[in-house]
């Protein structure tokens, strides 16, 4: 799926996320995103200034979610 993100504020985020060499697997949930179909692929994009993304975050539920898929965490973040 791809994401297109319309926010300098939501790139500089996930750029800096990913440069912190983290070599486990993302868990990353979006909060206030707009879906596209075209051309038979779907795709998701930011809304301007209410859209978040949260990256690693230790919430029940992607504890619950990385270990149905048999995620080990190594590093958790602290929840901002």
């Amino acid at each position: 799926m791809t994401c297109a993100l319309f926010s300098a504020e939501l790139v500089s985020q996930f750029n800096t996320f990913l440069l912190r060499n983290n070599v486990e697997p993302t868990v990353m949930v979006v909060q206030m995103f707009k879906s596209n179909f075209y051309l038979e692929e779907t795709s998701i994009q930011s809304i301007f200034h209410s859209s978040q993304i949260l990256l690693n975050l230790n919430y029940p539920e992607v504890k619950q979610f990385r270990e149905r898929y048999g995620f080990r965490v190594f590093w958790v973040p602290q929840d901002s």
